[in-house]
């Protein structure tokens, strides 16, 4: 027997060693870590060789008695395991951590490889992935000793080679593993201390790491993938298993402990009401105990590759949990659930998931490796993230067209009524610049009913709203009195004028089946009139069509339910509301990008398009070369631009659009032509959109009145500039586009829901990119998509092996310099660029008024600074406000390490904002004059401080018009 060596030899160095009261107090303190019973040591007095680091007897022996597979028989042979030491505060004392066995997680966990995985990596350090690899070297699934694992040194040479072999082609793993053997020969008595086989050869390697049944690869844990609808999914608690076995860091409402979170999305008005309503609907365990969190999921197509991009389009339904403030762009808390062909109707896969959700409120029991335990669960389903096209598909509404061009509203657009009228704007002009002034004692004006316009509200008891009259149109005028049913509300029989309506699912039933009911019966015997009512309910022609072919069966004698024709979406426990407006799509692509679209027309037409390119691409390279993670840019014309790009020339767009519009003087040049006419209302448009923007996107708390005035005053910008430059006889190009139109929920969406922060889309759009190398392969058939959905979850899986065994690499990744701010490489290098008038750099701390430093590089990891002070000239008509930047008298030599700004704005960062300083020049000398904005969208104000952005007096200014 082991300890019966151990013992022998034990006895043999303790006689021969001296009297060590130092060693004796190490030894006692190691035992004491270790947590090793006092009976133990008295039965074992060999055991406290275990633990001597200055025995001078040291010998081959010893070797063998702090060997890490000697200690773990030893604590096998007294039911002890390493996890003893860690002390946990356990949540169940029924699971406790010493007495937790593999029955136990299969009881709360599908697959035995997961609960395999996971009860060793409860009971050992890396035990989940040392057990694989042994298993894969005894060639079994399962041995009978859970206790049966590789050590971590083989564990962690295997794991590498996995990671090395893994997704390359047959000649780069041949090239791999013919290193190896030179490897191992240099290490010399390697096959003394290794006790699993090596992989030296393709066929090795495929049998112990890649391909075999039995291969470390095949038994890396992974949801069970399955079929619904030619798509491929894998169950949603599942995966909330796994997410918490790995013992994730969750934002929770409430924890196991009591300990309660109402930071970020968990203090928002929407937040609170769901953590009352997961604890109103508890059924499973204790609300004192039990785990609330809430899970927010997304869904949209791209495509994997651009070669036909029609046929091999993939569209991804992905889940996110609750995570931390600071965790927006981790991999640990975002998940694919489902992956199908675009072309395919995604409605039975969104359905399984919402009902699977429901279910999570009631309580689930799910073993938490952060605790070490068995915890109690509830989480709820918060969000349903989608682009506007995705939404309205799964909604089943309209995508524009007459009564759909404003999301989750079932009304017209009337494009001359609905904007304000001139007085109208002016006035909210006024109360937009009181907003903005602190030191104004004015009264704040106010608004009122008007009757020649709706100022932009479609609930407005203004008479100007009715612009949709039902006479004369095919709208239906009789309905059955014997039905029973219910017209909805603003689509009953008898009224004069259609109206807006706010959707929601049982106003969208009770009028489906209205429809059907009166078509079915033959008293709308029409099907022009059956379209026309289901029209003005804001449902898409798939409803429709689902209306009238179930009416003609029911009329032929054939038995028909109401689940042909209404979606069962509408009919689950879900609120219409948690289909939010997706701001990254709405802002970035819709605004943003139609905004940058529009100049381009309008220049093109004026043939001052390639100048202004011209002029711009200079000052965009130049942003680019900063490299910031904040404002990310490409140059113009704008092709394949991402989100992110379209945001970075929102930041620059006033600067760019109003400095080339003052330097080429366009106001003369067009003088008596529509763009000169134009041009004030042109720039109008640009700063409020620019504002408009930053005050949606800026952290800084902005009051919802001032977000609601800026971004009617956006779109009354679009349409005065519409009637300036093309007439009243051309459509309006946002009358077009649902995304305009659509501004208008982001204010009550944002009194529940938070910032848009909160609830970004980017986080889910990133994550195409970690499984679109996996896709790009993929066939559009299941058994393809089935092998593509078990590797991306196995990658993933990997990823958290990986952090665990190599814990340096993570630190190392997370520490990494995030490109807040650019580091010149010269102070010569600052001074020069300023003087040239090029995009600077900067930060500045908010201790430190009037200044902004510039980071300069000296040797690798350290940075001084060059301080700068600004002198407020004023706001000019290019819509934002310059000041002169000047050395500061005072400079500082002090060195500061690079990571002092890896972030910004926490109390102990040296900076509390990351800055870019955009140059203007109104002569052919340069004055050293500059705007500044901030990665948090705030600027430079003509009081002197950084604040949030703010219309320009100069442009809008009535006396001027």
């Amino acid at each position: 027997m082991l300890a019966d060596n151990i013992e022998d030899t034990a006895e043999d160095i303790t006689n021969s060693t001296p009297p060590n009261t130092e060693l004796d107090m190490q030894i006692s303190n190691a035992i004491n870590n270790y947590n090793i019973p006092s009976d133990i040591i008295n039965d074992n007095p060999y055991i406290s060789l275990l633990f001597q680091d200055d025995n001078d007897d040291y010998n081959e022996t010893d070797e063998i008695i702090r060997d890490e597979q000697v200690m773990e028989e030893l604590f096998l042979e007294h039911n002890l395991d390493d996890t003893v030491s860690n002390n946990c505060d356990l949540v169940d004392n029924n699971n406790d951590a010493t007495t937790m066995k593999l029955s136990q997680f299969e009881e709360v966990m599908n697959g035995t490889n997961n609960a395999k995985f996971f009860c060793q990596q409860h009971l050992y350090r890396n035990g989940g992935i040392r057990g694989i690899i042994q298993r894969a070297n005894d060639g079994s699934f399962s041995t009978p000793d859970i206790t049966n694992i590789a050590s971590e040194e083989e564990t962690g040479f295997m794991f590498i080679a996995l990671d090395n072999m893994l997704g390359k082609t047959p000649t780069e793993r041949e090239m791999y593993l013919q290193t190896i053997p030179s490897l191992l020969a240099l290490t010399k008595g390697y096959k003394d201390c290794v006790k699993i086989e090596i992989p030296t050869d393709i066929k090795s390697a495929n049998r112990l790491v890649l391909s075999s049944k039995h291969s470390s690869f095949a038994n890396l844990p992974c949801e069970e993938p399955f079929e619904i609808d030619g798509h491929v999914c894998i169950s949603a608690s599942d995966k909330l298993n796994t997410i918490l076995a790995k013992g994730t860091d969750l934002a929770y409402w409430h924890d196991h402990n009591g300990q309660t979170n109402f930071e970020g999305f968990n203090g928002t008005p929407i937040g609170r009401e769901l953590f009352d309503y997961a604890k109103n609907n508890l059924v499973n365990g204790s609300v004192e105990r039990t785990c609330f969190g809430y899970v927010m999921t997304w869904s949209d197509a791209f495509q994997p590759r651009w070669s036909r991009q029609r046929d091999k389009s993939i569209w991804l339904y992905v889940m996110r949990v609750c995570a931390p403030p600071g965790h927006s762009t981790s991999e640990d808390h975002t998940f694919c659930l489902a992956i199908g062909s675009s072309k395919l109707s995604h409605d039975k896969v969104v359905e399984h998931y919402q009902k699977e959700i429901e279910k999570f409120v009631y309580g689930v029991r799910r073993y938490d490796g952060k605790v070490k335990a068995i915890v109690n669960t509830s989480f709820v389903h918060a969000v349903y993230l989608a682009d506007t096209p995705e939404r309205n598909a799964i909604l089943h509404l309209l995508n524009g067209g007459l009564y759909g061009k404003r999301s989750g509203h079932a009304t017209k657009i009337d494009p001359k009524g609905l904007p304000s009228c001139d007085r109208c704007f002016w006035v909210a002009v006024d109360i937009a610049h009181h907003m903005s002034s602190p030191l104004s004692i004015d009264e704040q004006p106010t608004r009122w009913v008007c009757n020649r316009c709706c100022q932009w509200n479609h609930f407005t008891n203004s008479t100007a709203k009715n612009c949709d009259a039902t006479e004369g149109t095919d709208c239906p005028i009789i309905c059955s009195q014997e039905s029973g049913l219910i017209m909805p509300h603003g689509r009953t029989i008898g009224i004069s004028h259609i109206l807006c309506v706010k959707q929601t699912f049982p106003w969208l039933i009770q009028g489906v089946k209205v429809a059907y009911y009166e078509h079915s019966q033959g008293k709308w015997p029409y099907q022009k009139t059956v379209k026309a009512y289901l029209a003005a309910l804001g449902v898409n022609e798939g409803i429709i069509k689902r209306v009238i072919a179930a009416a003609k069966r029911y009329k032929e004698g054939e038995d028909v339910s109401e689940d042909e024709y209404i979606p069962m979406l509408w009919k689950l426990k879900c609120d219409i509301e948690m289909f939010i407006e997706a701001s990254m799509h709405l802002l970035g692509h819709g605004i943003m990008g139609s905004i940058i679209d529009l100049t381009e027309a309008v220049f093109k037409e004026n043939n001052i398009w390639t100048n202004f390119v011209s002029f711009a691409n200079p000052i965009l390279k130049e942003v680019a070369a900063c490299r910031l993670s904040w404002c990310k840019i490409q140059t113009l014309p704008k092709k394949k631009w991402l989100a992110e790009d379209e945001f970075g020339f929102c930041r620059l767009m006033m600067s760019l659009y109003g400095r080339y519009i003052e330097e080429k003087k366009l106001d003369v040049r067009f003088q008596g032509m529509a763009l000169g006419a134009a041009l004030t209302a042109l720039k109008q448009l640009l700063c409020s959109c620019q504002v408009m923007i930053s005050l949606l996107m800026c952290k800084k708390e902005v009051s919802l009145e001032k977000i609601d005035v800026h971004i009617k005053i956006f779109l009354d910008c679009c349409h005065r500039f519409c009637g300036e430059y093309y007439g009243s006889t051309v459509t309006e190009f946002w009358f077009s586009k649902i995304n305009f139109v659509s501004l208008l929920n982001l204010t009550e969406q944002i009194s529940k829901y938070g910032h848009i922060g909160l609830t970004w889309e980017g986080v889910f759009e990133r994550f195409i990119q970690i499984v679109k190398p996996t896709l790009q392969t993929a066939r559009m058939n299941t058994s393809s998509l089935k092998r593509k959905m078990i590797l991306i979850q196995k990658q993933s899986n990997m990823r958290y092996i990986r952090d665990a065994l190599f814990p340096e690499m993570k630190k190392e990744k997370a520490n990494r310099y995030q490109g807040g701010v650019r580091f010149y490489p010269s102070k010569d290098d600052i001074l020069s660029c300023i003087a040239n008038g090029l995009p600077v750099s900067c930060f500045y701390n908010k201790r430190i008024k009037d200044r902004v430093m510039v980071a300069y590089s000296v040797g690798r990891d350290m940075f001084k600074y060059v301080r700068l002070v600004y002198d407020i000239q004023s706001a000019n008509s290019c819509g934002l406000c310059y000041a002169k930047f000047t050395l500061d008298a005072v400079q500082s030599d002090t060195k500061y390490h690079k990571s002092k700004l890896a972030s910004a704005g926490k109390v102990d960062d040296i900076a509390t904002q990351f800055c870019l300083l955009l140059p203007y020049q109104s002569s052919s000398t340069f004055a050293s004059m500059f705007s500044l904005v901030t990665h948090e969208w705030l600027v430079l104000c003509v009081h002197g401080n950084i604040t949030d952005a703010m219309l320009c007096k100069v442009l809008f200014d009535k006396d001027k018009e």
